[in-house]
């Protein structure tokens, strides 16, 4: 199944088996999330926070939201009643944003069953589903972490390594340092290129448009599934052979593929 799914597949689901987690965050208002959540959230769901749940202690290094440990991270899903077997479904309003952070984590932790409800509550509201206040605690999950190292890279790998295409997903002004409203220093890490995410993503959530290493723009909407990911990855595939020749040029490559 994809990773994104409509918000009918999501009600086809299986409910004993289905754990719902809401992961609306504000930076810069850590309570908000929380209370949009009371205020009404899908029925079944839980809310995880980004600061509290997602993130692991600040320390000299690791910015405002490094990870946590893998210990910390299995006791947060098992709280939320997380099994091995369990099929986790993510929301936000953020285009995915910290959905996303919780997506990755648990595939890190190697729980595949997880999937983000395309458009997030904003969809689920445009379709006139109703909404709860409910707060629900399910019984402790067994689900036991089992990281795949492959998928993380520490600062100094960053530093010392010469073959590491390096992407900031931030907004470009961010990026470029014109504007700093969160952290103490502006700017990007050397080397980074930007590909802001929201230049991928649609008003509900879907990869759209992608523009292929031949150049040509196509329309998400028109492919299947499997068609957008063979896509997507064969862009990639070209862009890492890319960087093989020259990092550089590589990097105007994706830069250049993906900028709308």
């Amino acid at each position: 199944m994809h990773p994104i799914i409509d918000i009918n597949t999501y009600l086809a689901l299986p409910i004993t088996n289905t754990i719902l987690l809401d992961c609306r965050f504000t930076l810069g208002l850590p309570d908000k999330g929380r209370e949009d959540f009371n205020r009404g959230h899908i029925p079944n769901a839980q809310h995880i926070v980004l600061e509290k749940d997602l993130s692991g202690p600040i320390q000299l290094h690791g910015g405002r939201h490094p990870l946590p440990s893998i210990e910390d991270i299995e006791k947060t899903f098992q709280r939320f009643g997380v099994n091995g077997d369990s099929q986790v479904v993510l929301y936000d309003d953020k285009n995915m944003a910290y959905a996303a952070r919780a997506w990755w984590i648990l595939k890190y932790i190697g729980h595949d069953n997880v999937l983000i409800i395309d458009g997030g509550i904003s969809e689920w509201i445009r379709q006139k589903h109703p909404l709860s206040t409910e707060t629900i605690t399910l019984p402790k999950g067994n689900l036991i972490a089992s990281p795949n190292a492959q998928m993380l890279v520490f600062r100094e790998d960053v530093i010392h390594s010469n073959n590491i295409l390096l992407i900031d997903s931030r907004a470009p002004d961010r990026y470029s340092g014109a504007v700093e409203p969160l952290d103490k220093v502006a700017g990007h890490i050397p080397n980074a290129i930007n590909m802001f995410y929201r230049q991928i993503v649609i008003h509900r959530g879907l990869p759209f448009p992608v523009r292929l290493p031949s150049n040509n723009l196509i329309n998400a909407a028109t492919l299947t599934d499997m068609q957008l990911d063979q896509e997507i990855t064969r862009g990639f595939d070209d862009i890492a052979a890319g960087r093989k020749r020259s990092l550089k040029d590589a990097a105007a490559s994706l830069t250049r593929e993906f900028t709308l």
